[in-house]
């Protein structure tokens, strides 16, 4: 567990497979804060086969580009569940609010809150890895895709065949876009890029420009 408080990072957490069957998690009742100070890149970050890990009732603040990252592996069983992921300074395509790369099964992404990104929300990266069981569910995400453009709220990408089954299922998305830019900016709420397919996506609720 970890206690109430804002801790100062000057580095990434990073968890691997010598981290598997580890949770996460913030004590009940108590906030803890993960405070990049605008100088770290990622707060938390999962690699290689890392398998069976929760991370959930963290807050996360103030990242140059990531909050929490699933970094082209071979992963499974992953929840990220009811954390507090804000103020991520995304100047590119390479990060977002949480960021899911590589080859992925049996994936949670549930119950977040995500405000004031300079890009994606969640953010899909599977690219030519296979990914199976995808749930993204019951996520509030907003005031996203403030600068950077071609994203989303949601957006998920794959080049080729293997993926799914996905499901982005009951979620909030407001605001999604620089005000003013229009339709010449390609960002939308929910965003499904390139090759993607074996997608459900049922009862999310959207609003607000993008």
């Amino acid at each position: 567990y970890l206690l109430g408080g804002t801790f100062s990072m000057s580095s990434t957490l990073a968890l691997s497979n010598a981290d598997n069957g580890e949770s996460w998690l913030g004590y009940p009742g108590q906030t803890p804060v993960l405070n990049g100070n605008g100088g770290v890149g990622t707060a938390i970050e999962l690699t290689g086969a890392a398998n069976n890990i929760t991370i959930a009732r963290l807050t996360i603040q103030n990242y140059q580009s990531t909050g929490i990252a699933l970094l082209f592996g071979d992963m499974n069983k992953i929840v990220i569940d009811g954390n507090t992921i804000e103020n991520i300074a995304t100047p590119d395509w390479n990060g977002a609010g949480i960021l899911l790369g590589g080859t992925l099964s049996d994936i949670k992404v549930t119950h977040n809150l995500l405000r004031n990104m300079d890009y994606a929300g969640i953010r899909g990266a599977a690219a030519d890895h296979n990914v199976s069981n995808i749930l993204i569910d019951s996520n509030i995400i907003l005031d996203v895709m403030k600068r950077v453009c071609d994203g989303g709220g949601i957006q998920y990408y794959h080049h080729g065949s293997g993926n799914g089954p996905v499901t982005i299922s009951n979620n909030i998305i407001g605001e999604y876009g620089p005000r003013g830019v229009g339709d010449s900016c390609r960002n939308k709420a929910i965003y499904l890029d390139d090759g993607m397919s074996n997608t459900t996506i049922v009862n999310n609720i959207v609003y607000g420009t993008g």
